[in-house]
């Protein structure tokens, strides 16, 4: 089910209104754990009558709605957390009785709606929602996107018939193809521990101020449509560091604890590795978005190594699969795989995503360690059925999700994810795909049956731990974990595990004398509290019907205790605020008005370019080439892609150029492209290393992949060592044919052991 108005019904609501919506602010503070977020919408009856508006729009996933009020001039009315059928009636209530009411409801994770009851005619209002959030890291940064629009949602026929009528609007409200009268403005202040390297936007263009270490950042131009997400990554000079945070609870004379690890830990070689595609070849899908996740495949495909398995499936209305099973990696099947994917199109209709799954699940398995990677924009209306579905197959499938385009449903994307132990990235239009498929697999090829993770809190009085569930580890990447104390002391909170039979330990002391004044450790460990309630409740039989009905109404109380105690809204838990009017009329027809969305950007293969923007490609800042003094400099917006300002460039190329020049068994051929690429100043020494290996008998063929390869393998550690998360999995690829050559080098003795190792110290002595 689609709803997308025509052009021409832009400036007015579907009951052919004026909008009431006049414009939406955002002002976001980051630090170094997450940001604080303030949304403004503004709100303004023009017509002669009252009128109701209801809104519909997004917000981040892992957003802890945490502030509500209601701005009436000079006049500010502050909203509570209520139960959610409380709220309603309160509501409800008020309009009958000439009241002004206000209600923010929780549709999904990440959709929401605003009802602005009995808005009196000329009456403007300003309703303000503050929410703090975790923020994407890595090890040099991190990541904030703020979602703006609704993309139209694909929903079944069986949840038509059953889902209230309600659900369905908001999940799917009225959309507009071309520009709304209401746009968006947003200021960012970007406040880091280590200081900035740069800021970058790949989604809008930014205007960066630096001043105390400080970044302000502005969108440019004026009534910017509110129809792709906003995307903004920065990059510090020094990475982000293990950390315990404390604050003090709220409703309790206790306290909240945000434990932060950064685990590395080195993994030798991995086992092969299963690996099913999902590819979404819906309509949504049309244009870009199917060419990004056709370039992501293609990436993944790259990225196996013999011994793996896998399989392509493509879905929409229905769903076909490239192979009946799992095939070997083989450079037959991977030229096969290559020229079908090559051959696909976003031709197959709905979103129908729950049965493509239910069979790639089913039939993942021929290898001990199997995943399920999934390419999607993920625009559906039956998340919790998909999500329970992938659940039951949590500790046998792993499923690693790309969410695809300018809007994508980052709440079913991530969740995806969580529930079977996986991890999510997102691609946005003009982002480089490399880095992102690199480190999925980085993280697929870490062992995962295999782990044993245990926090021992060092004798701290913890009643609460939040997830639930530890999530697992992966190497280089922060791993949190909130617990809610009695009390608090000195002690050393211990992160152990095994992986591969190894045991690795980190450790972080715990200062009762350093407390966080900030709300968001509280506010965040609250929100993953409720998560653990929404996305895992226990699952029954159909033949326990009344411990099932407990389980429901123990799952319902303990998210309204949660929302009303830490004022948070959530599935169970809205906020209300009522507006009192001495003298307001019981008896006044109040006409509902549903405001419009913008259809998102490039949203099933429809026109990417706005006229509020001056264009959709990557804006920025990169202060290292910032003079203090350069004031004028600093101001500067910048109009052109990825430009000088911009570091990395000519890196990014040459990167993206050698790790494709690998061939398919995990040598580098020589040639003079890579000589290019890896410097002529090598040259020399290339071919004494050739001459001395042709002397010792080797092929002049295998001579030359040998030292390409060993060539190859040093630029990615010396030149491309910040970025070894990327690679690793490709220099294990080649390590393994060095291996397997079982070829020793010219003169070398017995040790080191290891040959790789070998190799590198003989072509290091010439």
């Amino acid at each position: 089910m689609f709803a997308v108005a025509p052009v021409t019904a832009g400036l007015q609501t579907p009951e052919g209104a004026p909008i009431p919506l006049r414009g939406v602010d955002f002002d976001v503070t980051i630090r170094d754990i997450g940001a604080q977020v303030t949304v403004s919408q503004h709100f303004q009856n023009v017509e002669s009558q009252p009128i109701e508006a209801v809104y519909s729009f997004p917000l981040p996933e892992g957003a802890a709605i945490c502030g509500f009020e209601v701005r009436l001039g000079e006049r500010v009315i502050t909203g509570r957390v209520e139960e959610k059928e409380t709220a309603f009636v309160q509501y409800d209530e008020a309009l009958k009785e000439g009241q002004g009411a206000y209600l923010i409801d929780q549709d999904r994770p990440n959709i929401f709606t605003i009802s602005v009851g009995n808005l009196l005619p000329q009456q403007s209002v300003v309703i303000r929602i503050r929410y703090v959030q975790e923020l994407e890291t890595h090890a040099t940064g991190g990541r904030l996107v703020i979602p703006t629009t609704i993309s139209p949602r694909y929903v079944p026929l069986e949840q038509l018939q059953t889902a209230p009528a309600s659900e369905l609007m908001h999940i799917n409200p009225p959309t507009v193809l071309g520009p709304l009268p209401y746009g968006m403005r947003l200021r960012v202040e970007v406040v880091t521990s280590s200081p900035l390297v740069s800021v970058e936007s790949p989604s809008h263009p930014i205007r960066c101020t630096l001043a105390d270490g400080r970044a302000q950042v502005e969108l440019v131009g004026d009534q910017v449509q509110l129809d792709q997400d906003f995307v903004l990554n920065y990059t510090v000079q020094k990475p982000h560091a293990p950390q315990v945070r404390i604050a003090r609870d709220i409703g309790s004379d206790g306290f909240v604890a945000m434990v932060s690890f950064w685990p590395e830990f080195q993994v030798s070689s991995r086992s092969p590795q299963e690996y099913i595609f999902v590819l979404d070849r819906s309509a949504s899908m049309t244009g870009e978005s199917i060419q990004q996740a056709k370039t992501a495949l293609l990436l993944c495909l790259k990225s196996m190594q013999p011994g793996d398995q896998f399989n392509i499936y493509g879905f929409g209305s229905t769903y076909e699969k490239l192979f009946p099973r799992s095939q070997p990696y083989t450079p037959e099947n991977l030229t096969t795989a290559t020229s079908h994917v090559q051959r696909l199109d976003a031709d197959l209709g709905g979103t129908k995503i729950y049965s493509v799954l239910q069979d790639a699940l089913a039939h993942a398995g021929s290898l001990p360690s199997s995943q399920v990677i999934v390419l999607t924009d993920g625009q559906i209306g039956n998340e919790a059925q998909v999500i329970e579905l992938a659940q039951r197959y949590r500790g046998r499938v792993r499923v690693f999700p790309f969410g695809i385009g300018r809007g994508p449903n980052e709440y079913f994307i991530r969740a995806l994810a969580r529930v079977t132990d996986g991890a999510a990235e997102f691609i946005f239009p003009g982002e480089r795909i490399e880095p992102k498929v690199m480190q999925q697999f980085a993280r697929m090829g870490m062992p995962y049956a295999e782990q044993q993770v245990r926090l021992d809190w060092g004798g701290l009085p913890v009643n609460l731990v939040t997830p639930r569930v530890l999530p697992p580890l992966f190497s280089g990447q922060r791993w949190t974990v909130y617990g809610r104390l009695d009390a608090l002391k000195p002690a050393q909170i211990r992160l152990e595990a095994v992986i591969a039979g190894q045991t690795y330990t980190w450790e972080l002391p715990v200062d009762p004398n350093q407390l966080d004044d900030t709300p968001i450790v509280t506010l965040l460990f609250a929100r993953s509290a409720i998560r653990d309630w929404e996305e895992h409740p226990q699952e029954w039989t159909g033949s326990q019907q009344r411990e099932r009905k407990a389980e429901s109404r123990a799952r319902q109380e303990a998210l309204v205790e949660l929302g009303c105690r830490y004022q948070l809204l959530s599935s169970q838990t809205s906020f209300v605020a009522i507006e009192q009017r001495p003298d307001g009329d019981k008896t006044v027809e109040i006409k509902l008005r549903r405001v419009p969305v913008a259809l998102t950007r490039g949203w099933g293969g429809t026109p990417t370019v706005s006229s509020a923007e001056l264009s959709t490609s990557c804006y920025g800042i990169d202060f290292r080439f910032c003079d203090d003094d350069d004031i004028d400099f600093r101001h500067r917006t910048y109009p052109a892609a990825r430009t000088t300002l911009v570091s990395g460039d000519s890196d990014n190329t040459a990167f993206t150029k050698l790790i494709a020049a690998q061939d398919f068994e995990g040598f580098w051929p020589l040639s003079s492209e890579l000589m290019r690429l890896l410097g002529w100043d090598k040259a020399k020494k290339a071919k004494r290393a050739i001459a001395a290996l042709k002397n010792a008998g080797i092929a002049k063929e295998i001579a030359e992949k040998i030292v390409a390869t060993l060539l190859a393998l040093d630029a990615l550690q010396q030149r491309f060592g910040h970025r070894q998360v990327e690679w690793q999995l490709l220099a294990q690829k080649a390590e393994c044919w060095l291996q397997q050559l079982a070829l020793t080098p010219p003169g070398a003795g017995s040790q080191p052991a290891d040959l790789v190792t070998r190799w590198r110290q003989w072509y290091e002595r010439l």
